[in-house]
């Protein structure tokens, strides 16, 4: 009962003008730091470029750990990942981000969003052949190309219109029916059906992560 009234109050609460303000206002820039962020190293960012292919897509994971919108999403979910979105490979060893925030879709240089974090990882999804590879960048591209259209997400629900989107789902959106891993599915939290940060970890192969826990641990042992 507890559960249900709870689940009820925050479904009322994400659909209000405040929850809005409250989110684009704190929960997407505050962050509880006293000395900035952690240098990423540079000999990392050209790891990462080394290991990616220009003719495939890819999925980052990453957090900062002081943020407020962070500790919330850990502290409600438990999660070690608090945001994502896809990693795009460029001819001239370029790689951009593309990422869904409150303040609507963001495209950047990768090592902007590095200055950002304190973890992240870079996943190659499990995607069979060339050809779905070039038709998660087709539908990727066309809600670039129409990103007026897409606003956040600020319920998080799957289910809650094609132009809603928030992070994760983003890659649930480009993704669908093109990801082969058996691990690419929503789960039920709260009440509701999403598709979180954390659940993108085990859909394909970790490129490169600077986490620790992932880095000692068996990848086959972070999901079913």
């Amino acid at each position: 009962m507890l559960d249900k009234i709870g689940n009820a109050l925050l479904d009322k609460l994400s659909k209000t003008a405040f929850w809005e303000w409250f989110v684009k206002k704190y929960m997407s820039s505050y962050t509880l730091r006293c000395f900035g962020y952690p240098k990423f190293p540079m000999e990392d960012f050209f790891t990462i470029v080394d290991k990616l292919d220009k003719n495939k897509i890819y999925c980052f994971v990453c957090s900062d750990y002081e943020s407020l919108g962070s500790k919330l999403i850990r502290t409600i979910t438990d999660a070690q990942f608090t945001h994502a979105g896809f990693i795009i490979p460029g001819n001239d060893r370029t790689i951009r981000c593309v990422h869904m925030r409150s303040i609507g879709l963001q495209h950047d240089h990768l090592l902007s969003l590095l200055r950002e974090v304190d973890y992240i990882a870079v996943i190659e999804p499990d995607i069979k052949c060339p050809e779905d590879h070039e038709e998660a960048m087709m539908r990727l591209q066309s809600i670039l190309e129409n990103e007026d259209e897409y606003s956040y997400d600020f319920e998080e629900k799957l289910d809650n219109g094609a132009r809603k989107l928030y992070c994760s789902e983003l890659i649930f959106r480009v993704l669908d029916d093109l990801c082969t891993s058996r691990n690419f599915k929503p789960e039920t939290i709260l009440g509701r059906e999403v598709f979180l940060p954390d659940n993108i970890i085990g859909i394909g192969d970790v490129v490169y992560t600077n986490h620790a826990e992932l880095r000692a641990r068996p990848l086959s042992s972070l999901w079913g």
